[in-house]
């Protein structure tokens, strides 16, 4: 679990008006790119998905900046 799922979880919940858990949404941590780590990025992105059976489709999104000390601190390896 990256250290920005807490964070992620909770503006969901925020987005969604509710608990998104029992909506058929998931979230997930998108961290810049290693080439985009390499060249400065510290932001992430809170995706959340349609996890209705049998396709997974983009649901909406929300952008939210931190400042990581490392890649492995971002989710980038």
């Amino acid at each position: 679990m990256s250290s920005q799922t807490p964070e992620c979880d909770a503006k969901a919940t925020a987005f969604v008006g509710g608990d998104w858990r029992g909506a058929r949404l998931t979230v997930q941590v998108a961290p810049p790119s290693p080439g985009g780590w390499q060249g400065g990025s510290r932001w992430f992105r809170c995706d959340i998905l349609s996890s209705t059976w049998p396709t997974v489709a983009p649901r909406s999104g929300i952008r939210t900046t931190t400042r990581c000390s490392t890649p492995a601190a971002c989710g980038t390896r």
